[in-house]
């Protein structure tokens, strides 16, 4: 994630409505060119049942958009051996999407890590135009500011001789106490080693 990445604008942040199930189209134009956007088809929501578990309620996030009903208890189970209220450092996030699981029918499938940004341990293998083409491909991504967790699911951006620039994005939160889908502010979307918000993003693949 370099110069190119994640350089959102705030009046383009303010523009973005909650995904409304189709994968998107041009909605605006900017000086750069026609403002382009791109979100998951298939939206679920879930709230996290402990103040520290928005980890594990937006990995349970991703797995239900892929048809596969993991309860986020079942996740911490797994991660710390009891159901512990507990946060996550990045790096178990990052396991707990490198791995084999069985949801709650009995079904087993894999996920596993295609590209990510971690500033904790200096990992910046991401572009926009990766994570432009993960949500049109209906794979939403999951999203730490360093303090919350959160299910990367639509993107706005522009394109250009270098491929996609990315000018707003918007979340599922499992917050339950803020919007099921909103925004993130310009900070959020600068990496942390240029001085934003942004300190955990990882695409993965379920299957």
């Amino acid at each position: 994630m370099e110069r190119r990445a994640f350089l959102l604008s705030a009046a383009s942040a303010a523009i973005l409505p909650k995904p409304a199930g189709a994968a998107g189209g041009c909605v605006s134009m900017t000086a750069m060119g026609p403002l382009c956007r791109v979100y998951v088809e298939r939206p679920r929501i879930i709230k996290q049942d402990c103040a520290q578990w928005c980890w594990a309620a937006s990995a349970a996030m991703i797995f239900a958009m892929h048809g596969y009903q993991v309860d986020q208890q079942r996740i911490v189970q797994a991660v710390f051996g009891q159901q512990a209220c507990l946060p996550s450092p990045s790096i178990v996030m990052a396991r707990v999407l490198s791995a084999r699981w069985t949801d709650n029918d009995g079904n087993d499938f894999s996920a596993s890590l295609r590209a990510a940004y971690d500033f904790g341990n200096g990992i910046n293998a991401i572009t926009d135009g990766f994570i432009v083409d993960e949500i049109r491909n209906n794979r939403p991504l999951l999203y730490g500011n360093g303090h919350h967790a959160m299910v990367l699911s639509q993107v706005d951006f522009v394109d250009t001789p270098s491929g996609p620039l990315i000018q707003g994005s918007g979340v599922f939160d499992p917050w339950p106490w803020s919007p099921d889908f909103h925004p993130l502010s310009p900070p959020e979307l600068v990496p942390a080693h240029r001085g934003g918000q942004l300190n955990f993003l990882a695409a993965v693949d379920v299957h």
